[in-house]
C-alpha cells in the first residue's frame, strides 16, 4: 500500500466515523442577528424561578474565564449562543431543563475562543492552493517544488506561491536564475514569508517590463547584481510594478479561500480574527474593497461565516470606510465588524527594509526603508482619527515603532483626548524607552508571539540589539499597554497555543535557554493576549473575548485536564471549537432541513477539500523534515488515532548506544531513518513505531553510534594526489628517506617530475634534507618534496636550475630561499619562495584529479569522516586558480555525475573573493547536498617546523628569526574588510602567538567597522597564543579551528624551537579555548596528517606525545564529550551547516558512524575504538 493509498484510506476512515458531521452546516444557526440577546441578566438568586431555560450546560470542566470578576469555574450555561451563566455544577444545573443538551469534560480546561490579532485571512486561504514554500531549508528543495509546479502548469500560466524564508537555508536570497532554466514559458511570482519581498523570474520581469533602466519607486527596492540586473527580487513598493501582470484571483477562488481558511482557523481553536486584507506595499488597495464586497458580503448573505471577522482597510480609503460605517454601522453582523484603517511605517526586518536607528549588522550602510513618507502618514492619521475610525500603522524596527509613536502623540495632541485604541502592528523592536511610551499613550502593540524572527534578529542586528529590544512583551505588559496577540497568518501558520507556549518560554528551535528570558509572560497574560486583550484591542470587547455572563458563547476545548500543568509548559491542543455555543462539527440533526442540497454539497466538498488537503501536509515527510526539530514535539505522542497516519521508517537502527551530540537529547538507543534524514530518536518501543513494510532493520548489539565526524581542514585533492606520489610520512632517518626517492626515480621516466612529501625533519633529530642529499641519484629528473605542514619544500639541483633559482635569486615577499655559508641554495624553499619553483611543475590532469577525489573520499569514508571542510591547494607561492579550476574541473563534474560520497565545504583564496561573492549570488550556498560554499582563506604566518610561524620572541634555535609575516597586515586587512561587507565567512591561518594576535586585531577591527552579525570568523590552528589571547577567542566568537594530530608531530619540536617554558603555557590550549566560550572546531589538515578523528579525539583526551609518559599540558586535556562535539556538532557550526549536519537530531541529514566498541565508559575513559562502518544519509558508505 503506497502513502497516497493510506492516506486516502484513513481519510474515509475519519468520515466514515463523522459521515454526518460535515453535512451539518451550523451557519444558519450562528448567522442569526444576536445583539438584541445582550438583555440577558447577569446571574443570581432571583434567576432560579426565570423561565429561561439553557439550550447547552457544559460542566465538571476547568473553564478559565479571562474575567477578573470570576477567573475560573467549573460549569457554565449557555442560551440562543450567548453565555447565561458561569459558576458551579449545581448553581448552573438550576438552569437545565427538558431539550437542554449537557456536555460533560471530564475535568477538561475551557478557555475563551482564541482571537487572532493579525491575519490576511484570504490571502491565507488562497496560499493554501498554491507553491507552498513554508520550512524549506535548502536550495534544491525550493527549485523543486517550482519545477513540480511547472509540470501541472499550462504555457504562459502564472505560478504563484510563497512562504519561503531564505534564513533557513542559511540567508542568501533566492535568485531568478535559480529557477529560469525550469520556468522558460512560466511568469513566476514567490512571495517571502514576511509579504515585503518577493522573487519573480525572468519571464515574469520581462512581462513586466522590469529591465536593468528601471527606477527604483518610492519606498521600494529592486534587488539588482552588481551590474545593475535585476535578480529578480522586489522589496516592497517596488512589487507594484509586476503585481498589476497577476491575473486576479476569481470571486471562486477568492470564496473558497474563505472557507477553507475559516476551517484551518477553527481547528486551531481561533473563533475571531482580526483581517488585515490583501493589502501591503506595492499592491492595489482596491483587493481589500473587492474581497468585502465579493467575498465576505457574500458569505454572510450566504450563511456561510463560520467565524468573526474584524476587517481592516488601507489608509488611504478612510473616507470610504467612514462612509460605510456612516451607512450601515460597525457592525455588519455578528460576523463581519468595520475595525479601522491601516498603513505602512517600514518594511521588515527579513528583506532588510525595517527601519533602525542603527544600520544593520550585515549591512552597515543600510537602516531599513521608510515606506510611507511622515507627512503622508501624520496627515492620513490626523483625517482617519478626526472621522472617528481605528487606525492601524505597522511598524517593526525601532524608529519606525518611534516615528508612529511620535505620530500619535501628535495626533492626539491636536485633536484632544478620546478612547481612540491606536493600534502599532508587530512592534517587533524598540528602542530604549518605546515600550513605557506605550503605555504612557495607551498604543495597543498588536504582535506576533511566535517570535519568528528570532534568527534574523541576531543576524542582522547583532546580539547586543537583539537582545535588548525583541519582543519586549513583559515590558510592555509592565508599562500598561495593551497587548494583542496574533499570528501574521499566512507569514506564520494560525497557532494561538503555539504562540502562547512560545511567549512563556521564548525558546526558539535549538535553543537552550530563553531569548530575553526577562521578558517571557505567565500563562494568564499571555491567554489574555489572546483572548479579552484582543477583543478590546478592536473594540469588540462588550460582547467578545472572556467567558462572561451575556457574551458570545465562543470557547475551546483543551485536550489536557491540569491546569497546573499547563500553566507550567503551556502544552496542549485544541479538542473542539464552538461558536456560539455550537460545535462546528457538531450540529444537531434536526437542523439539517433547513440547508437545500446544493449549499450541503458545497460544504461537504469543501470540508473533505481541507481535511484532506491538512492530513496531506502533515504526513508528508518534506513537510516534518523541513521544520527546524530540535525536539520531538512535531511527532506526536503515539495514540491509537494516529496510528493509520504515522511515516513509515527506511531504516530502524537499535539496540545501541547513540550519542547524539545534541544536549536536548544526548544519548538513545533506537533511530528511525526516512529519505535520508532523521525520523525520530528514542528508546525502541518508541521508534519501532515507525517501522512497516520494507523498513529496514539493524540491530547494533549494543555498540556505540556517533554522528558523522567533520573534518573541519583538509586538502582533499591534493591528499588524493598525494596518495599516488612518495610518501615520506614517518620515515625517521636520512637513508630511509633517499631510499625512497632513489626507489621513485627506478620507475620514474628521464626528466619526468619526481613528487611527494610529508617528510618530518624533526623524527631524524632537526637537520633539514639537502638537495645534496638526492642529488646524486636523480641526475636526469627534477625533484619536489614538500615538508609534512606544507610550508617548507626540497628541491634537487636538476629543479632549482630548471626554475632559475641561484645564489643571484632574490628572496620574494613573504617567502625565504634556505642558502648556504656562501649564499647557494640549499633546495629548501619556505613558503611563498616556492612561487619560484611551482609553476615549473606540470599541471595535474583533470583525470588524475578527478581520481584524487575518489581516492581521498573513499578513505575519509573509512575514518568515519562524512564530511570536510575542503582548503584546496592554496597555500603560499601556490597559484589562486588551482581552487577554482578544482572546483570546476573536478568537484561539479563529481556532483552532476553523482560521484559524490563525501559532503564538501569549500574555502577559496581570499584574493578571489569577489569571485565567490558572485557565484554564491549565482547559485546559493549550497550547490547540493554535497557541496557548500564556505568561504574563503588567507595566510597571516608560515609554520613552527619550517621556522616561519610569526612569534613575538625568537625561535630558540635561531635566535634572529621571528618568523615570517606572509601576507602584510593591509593587505589582510584590506581583503578581510571586504569579504565580510559581501557577507562571506573568512578564515585565517595563524600559528604563532604573533599571528593569532594579528588576526584577532583585524577581525576585531573588522567588526567596529562593518557592526555585530553572525559572521563566525574563524582562525585556522590557533596553535601558540600570547597570554590573554584564548580569552579573545571567546569574547570576539572567533571559531579556533584546530589539529589536534599536529599536537603529537609539535610536541617535541616545540620545545627545540621555542624553550620548555613557552611550549608549556602556550601550545594547543584547547581546554583554555573551550572555557572561553570560543567554539572550538578540530580537523586534520590532511595531508599534513593522516585524516583520523578517533585518534584526533583521542589526543585531545591524552596530550600524550610519542615516547612521553605524561601529557603535555594536562590541564588542557578535553573530555570525550568535548572532542566528539569538536569533531561534530561544533564543526558543522563553524561553517554555517548546523541546521543539516553536525548531531543526530530530527530533521537532519542522517550521516552517522558505528563504533567497534559496545562500552560507553570504556569509550569515555580511554577514547579507543575504531570504525565498523559509516552511513551517509541512512545509506552504508563503508564498508
Amino acid at each position: 500500500m503506497n502513502l497516497y493509498t493510506l492516506i486516502s484510506a484513513s481519510v474515509v476512515v475519519v468520515l466514515a466515523i463523522f459521515f454526518s458531521l460535515p453535512l451539518l452546516n451550523p451557519t444558519y444557526w450562528l448567522s442569526l442577528n444576536l445583539k438584541s440577546w445582550l438583555w440577558i441578566p447577569i446571574p443570581s438568586s432571583s434567576l432560579s424561578s426565570s423561565p429561561v431555560i439553557a439550550d447547552l450546560v457544559v460542566r465538571n470542566g476547568v473553564i478559565y474565564t479571562s474575567d477578573e470578576s470570576l477567573p475560573f469555574a467549573d460549569s457554565m450555561a449557555i442560551h440562543n449562543g450567548r453565555i447565561l451563566r458561569l459558576g458551579n455544577f449545581s448553581f448552573v444545573q438550576e438552569l437545565a431543563g427538558d431539550g437542554t443538551e449537557e456536555l460533560d469534560l471530564g475535568g477538561k480546561v475551557v478557555v475563551p475562543g482564541f482571537i487572532d490579532s493579525h491575519v490576511h485571512l484570504i490571502y491565507a486561504g488562497l496560499q493554501m492552493a498554491r507553491v507552498e514554500l513554508h520550512g524549506i531549508n535548502k536550495k534544491d528543495e525550493f527549485v523543486r517544488k517550482i519545477k513540480e509546479a511547472v509540470r501541472n502548469a499550462k504555457e504562459g500560466s502564472w505560478i504563484l506561491g510563497g512562504g519561503w524564508n531564505n534564513d533557513l537555508w542559511g540567508g542568501e536570497l533566492p535568485l531568478a536564475s535559480w529557477i529560469d532554466d525550469i520556468t522558460p514559458y512560466n511568469p513566476v511570482w514567490l512571495n517571502r514569508m514576511d509579504g515585503h519581498m518577493g522573487l519573480a523570474n525572468s519571464v515574469a520581469l520581462k512581462l513586466s517590463g522590469i529591465s536593468n533602466l528601471t527606477k527604483d519607486p518610492e519606498g521600494g527596492t529592486i534587488v539588482r547584481t552588481v551590474d545593475g540586473e535585476p535578480t529578480g527580487l522586489l522589496i516592497d513598493s517596488a512589487m507594484k510594478l509586476l503585481l498589476p501582470y497577476i491575473p486576479e484571483d476569481t470571486v471562486n477562488e477568492r470564496r473558497e479561500a474563505l472557507v477553507g481558511a475559516t476551517n484551518h482557523a477553527l481547528m486551531r481553536g481561533v473563533t475571531t480574527v482580526v483581517d488585515f486584507g490583501r493589502y501591503y506595499p506595492g499592491v492595489s488597495a482596491e483587493l481589500p474593497w473587492e474581497d468585502f464586497s465579493d467575498v465576505y458580503q457574500w458569505a454572510d448573505a450566504s450563511k456561510k461565516m463560520m467565524i468573526r471577522v474584524c476587517l481592516f482597510f488601507p489608509m488611504e480609503t478612510w473616507l470610504r470606510l467612514h462612509d460605510l460605517i456612516g451607512k450601515m454601522g460597525r457592525a455588519i453582523s455578528q460576523w463581519i465588524y468595520l475595525g479601522g484603517v491601516k498603513a505602512f511605517a517600514d518594511g521588515s526586518l527579513g528583506s532588510n527594509s525595517a527601519l533602525f536607528h542603527e544600520p544593520y549588522a550585515d549591512e552597515p550602510h543600510n537602516y531599513g526603508l521608510q515606506v510611507t513618507e511622515s507627512e503622508i502618514l501624520y496627515n492620513m492619521t490626523m483625517a482617519s482619527e478626526k472621522s472617528g475610525l481605528q487606525v492601524a500603522i505597522h511598524a517593526i524596527g525601532d524608529r519606525a515603532n518611534d516615528l508612529i509613536l511620535d505620530i500619535y502623540e501628535s495626533v492626539v495632541s491636536t485633536n484632544g483626548m478620546r478612547d481612540r485604541r491606536f493600534r502599532i502592528e508587530h512592534a517587533q523592536h524598540l528602542a530604549p524607552g518605546a515600550a513605557a511610551r506605550f503605555g504612557r499613550q495607551g498604543i495597543v502593540a498588536s504582535v506576533q508571539d511566535n517570535l519568528y524572527t528570532y534568527k534574523l534578529s541576531h543576524c542582522k542586528l547583532g546580539t547586543d540589539r537583539a537582545q535588548k529590544e525583541s519582543y519586549l512583551f513583559r515590558s510592555l505588559l509592565a508599562s500598561n499597554a495593551p497587548l494583542a496577540f496574533g499570528s501574521d497568518w499566512p507569514v506564520v501558520d494560525i497557532n494561538p497555543l503555539g504562540g502562547i507556549k512560545t511567549a512563556m518560554k521564548r525558546l526558539p528551535p535549538g535553543w537552550d535557554d530563553a531569548w530575553i528570558p526577562s521578558e517571557c509572560l505567565t500563562l494568564n497574560d499571555a491567554l489574555k493576549a489572546h483572548t479579552i486583550s484582543a477583543a478590546r484591542a478592536c473594540f469588540l470587547d462588550n460582547d467578545l473575548g472572556s467567558l462572561s455572563p451575556g457574551k458570545l458563547a465562543d470557547f475551546v476545548i483543551l485536550s489536557t485536564d491540569s491546569w497546573d500543568d499547563f500553566a507550567a509548559e503551556g502544552s496542549a491542543s485544541v479538542e473542539a471549537t464552538y461558536v456560539s455555543g455550537l460545535n462546528f462539527l457538531d450540529v444537531p440533526a434536526r437542523y439539517l432541513a433547513q440547508f437545500s442540497f446544493s449549499e450541503l454539497l458545497h460544504t461537504y466538498i469543501s470540508f473533505i477539500r481541507g481535511l484532506f488537503d491538512h492530513l496531506l501536509s502533515t504526513v508528508n515527510p518534506t513537510y516534518w523534515l523541513s521544520l527546524n526539530l530540535k525536539s520531538l514535539w512535531w511527532i506526536p505522542t503515539p495514540s491509537s488515532s494516529m496510528s493509520s497516519l504515522s511515516l513509515t521508517a527506511d531504516l530502524v537502527v537499535r539496540n545501541a548506544v547513540i550519542y547524539t551530540s545534541d544536549e536536548s537529547l544526548p544519548f538513545a538507543d533506537s533511530m528511525a531513518i526516512r529519505n535520508g534524514r532523521i525520523l525520530r530518536l528514542g528508546n525502541s518501543s518508541f521508534v519501532q513505531e515507525l517501522a512497516g513494510n520494507g523498513t529496514e532493520e539493524l540491530d547494533l548489539g549494543g555498540k556505540v553510534v556517533v554522528p558523522g565526524f567533520i573534518d573541519s581542514h583538509v586538502h582533499l585533492l591534493y591528499a588524493g594526489l598525494q596518495m599516488a606520489r612518495v610518501k615520506l610520512q614517518g620515515v625517521n632517518r636520512k637513508d630511509e628517506f633517499v631510499r625512497k626517492i632513489k626507489e621513485s626515480v627506478r620507475y620514474a621516466k628521464e626528466d619526468s617530475w619526481i613528487l611527494g612529501g610529508g617528510w618530518n625533519n624533526d623524527l631524524w633529530g632537526g637537520e633539514l634534507p639537502l638537495a645534496s642529499w638526492i642529488d646524486d641519484i636523480t641526475p636526469y629528473n627534477p625533484v619536489w618534496l614538500y615538508r609534512m605542514d606544507g610550508h617548507m619544500g626540497l628541491a634537487n639541483s636538476v629543479a632549482l636550475k630548471l626554475s632559475g633559482i641561484s645564489n643571484l635569486t632574490k628572496d620574494p615577499e613573504g617567502g625565504t630561499i634556505v642558502r648556504t655559508v656562501d649564499g647557494e641554495p640549499t633546495g629548501l624553499l619556505i613558503d611563498s619562495a616556492r612561487k619560484l619553483l611551482l609553476p615549473y611543475i606540470p599541471e595535474d590532469t583533470v583525470s588524475e584529479r578527478r581520481e584524487a577525489l575518489l581516492k581521498a573520499s573513499s578513505l575519509a569514508l573509512m575514518r568515519g569522516v562524512t564530511t570536510v571542510v575542503d582548503f584546496g591547494r592554496y597555500y603560499p607561492g601556490a597559484s589562486a586558480e588551482l581552487s577554482w579550476k578544482d572546483f570546476s574541473d573536478v568537484y561539479q563534474w563529481a556532483d552532476a555525475s553523482e560521484k559524490m560520497i563525501i559532503r564538501v565545504c569549500l574555502f577559496f583564496p581570499m584574493e578571489t573573493w569577489s569571485r565567490l561573492h558572485e557565484l554564491i549570488e549565482e547559485k546559493g550556498r549550497a550547490i547540493s547536498q554535497w557541496i557548500y560554499l564556505g568561504g574563503v582563506k588567507a595566510f597571516a604566518d608560515g609554520s613552527l617546523g619550517s621556522n616561519s610561524a610569526l612569534f613575538y620572541e625568537p625561535y630558540a634555535n635561531e635566535p634572529h628569526n621571528y618568523g615570517l609575516q606572509v601576507t602584510e597586515s593591509e593587505i589582510l586587512s584590506n581583503m578581510t574588510m571586504a569579504s565580510d561587507k559581501s557577507g562571506l565567512q573568512v578564515a585565517m591561518h595563524a600559528i604563532g602567538d604573533k599571528a593569532n594576535d594579528l588576526i584577532l586585531d583585524i577581525y576585531e577591527s573588522v567588526v567596529s567597522t562593518n557592526g555585530i552579525r553572525d559572521r563566525r570568523f574563524r582562525i585556522e590552528h590557533a596553535q601558540h597564543f600570547a597570554p590573554g589571547a584564548a580569552a579573545r577567542f571567546g569574547r570576539q566568537g572567533i571559531v579556533a579551528s584546530v589539529q589536534p594530530l599536529h599536537l603529537l608531530d609539535d610536541a617535541d619540536s616545540a620545545t627545540k624551537k621555542l624553550g620548555m617554558d613557552r611550549a608549556q603555557k602556550e601550545s594547543f590550549l584547547f581546554r583554555s579555548l573551550l572555557a572561553s566560550n570560543a567554539l572550538l572546531a578540530f580537523g586534520s589538515d590532511w595531508p599534513v596528517a593522516d585524516i583520523n578523528p578517533l585518534g584526533s579525539i583521542r589526543t585531545a583526551m591524552k596530550r600524550i606525545p610519542p615516547a612521553w609518559d605524561d601529557a603535555w599540558i594536562p590541564s588542557e586535556c578535553l573530555t570525550l564529550n568535548d572532542a566528539l562535539k569538536a569533531h561534530t556538532i561544533s564543526a558543522a557550526r563553524a561553517c554555517f551547516l548546523d541546521n543539516d549536519l553536525g548531531s543526530l537530531s530530527p530533521g537532519k541529514l542522517a550521516d552517522f558512524v558505528i563504533l567497534s566498541t559496545d562500552s560507553w565508559d570504556d569509550f569515555a575513559a580511554e577514547g579507543s575504538a575504531s570504525i565498523e562502518a559509516t552511513y551517509v544519509s541512512g545509506v552504508r558508505a563503508y564498508p
